[in-house]
């Protein structure tokens, strides 16, 4: 009997295909109940929604989703979401960008700066893991891949294709398994991206009253220092005005107030970023008095509380309705 080696390649693929399918979906679905999609994950809800389109998206590290509160926009009609990685480095905020600009375009983008300052091996051990949801939280498409190699060692880019390697440890944790695969199917994105953090009074008027006057102080004598931005982060930054300005999108850099006394070498740093690439930055770290910020505005030496955002919030609203108003963004 002659053997008809067509029919039977066409037959033995056929058959492999359809395993290889089964079982990429099988492992899909088990790794989905090895980690649970954390509000960090869930602030790219509103960019991959069809049905909204948005007015201002906030980009950057803790500094900025603690510090603008797009639930209070929105609610007042300007239709905002805060995509932010905790230890984020500059290169996921520019793949973060590329990804938003893609699917669900803004009018205007505001970046907290706080990021700039921070590349590839940046608290890398610790970070890991934010980094890597966030880039679950995305599409699988080139932009992803390549914000994957920008933002992670080569040994670890298991960890950011198959999230299974990276929560193998969660396998024995049976009670967790269901509560995981659900966070992954909720639809809506907590307070748009922003977290509300309500601040200690003794502790934040202690790390007030004795980190800023020495931070003052310190400017004052070293005004010409400044902190090290890398030529990667700043061709970074070249590429995102260039983005920006050919869809035509309003860009906005800001660097939230801190009251550690590292500030000094950031905001020198800051200014030299305005002469040379002539483009604006607001620095609220020169605006406590015009803000009337506090120490109950501030959770620690580095975040805001939900109240000093309310400031911080407000100033930027009123920022961009007075110098884009040729962009519509009141709904």
């Amino acid at each position: 009997m002659k053997l008809n080696l067509s029919t039977f390649n066409f037959k033995t693929i056929y058959h492999i295909v359809i395993f290889v399918c089964i079982f990429l979906i099988i492992f899909g679905i088990v790794s989905l109940c090895f980690y649970d999609r954390d509000k960090n994950m869930q602030r790219w809800n509103n960019i991959y929604n069809d049905n909204e389109k948005l007015d201002i998206v906030f980009f950057g590290n803790s500094h900025n989703f603690t510090s603008f509160n797009s639930e209070i926009l929105t609610n007042e009609g300007i239709i905002s979401t805060n995509i932010g990685v905790p230890a984020e480095v500059f290169s996921q905020t520019y793949h973060n960008i590329i990804e938003v600009v893609k699917n669900n375009k803004p009018k205007i983008i505001v970046i907290e700066l706080n990021s700039i300052f921070y590349s590839m091996d940046y608290n890398y051990n610790d970070r890991l893991t934010y980094t890597c949801k966030n880039l679950y939280s995305m599409k699988m498409t080139s932009n992803r891949l390549n914000s994957m190699i920008a933002s992670l060692e080569t040994k670890d880019y298991i960890y950011g294709l198959i999230p299974l390697f990276l929560f193998h440890d969660n396998w024995a944790d049976f009670d967790k398994y269901l509560y995981n695969l659900k966070s992954h199917f909720k639809v809506k994105t907590q307070n748009r991206g922003y977290q509300y953090i309500h601040t200690d009074p003794i502790k934040s008027k202690l790390w007030y009253l004795l980190e800023k006057e020495y931070r003052d102080k310190r400017y004052k004598e070293l005004k010409e220092s400044s902190t090290e931005i890398s030529k990667q982060n700043l061709e970074y930054l070249e590429a995102i005005v260039d983005i920006c300005n050919k869809e035509e999108i309003g860009l906005v850099f800001v660097k939230t107030p801190i009251i550690s006394n590292h500030w000094c070498g950031i905001s020198e740093s800051l200014k030299k970023i305005k002469s040379t690439y002539g483009i604006s930055i607001i620095d609220y770290n020169f605006m406590f008095e015009e803000l009337k910020l506090a120490p109950d505005d501030f959770v620690d030496t580095e975040h805001l509380s939900t109240e000093g955002s309310i400031k911080i919030t407000r100033h930027i609203k009123n920022y961009i309705l007075k110098n884009y108003q040729s962009i519509n963004i009141l709904n």
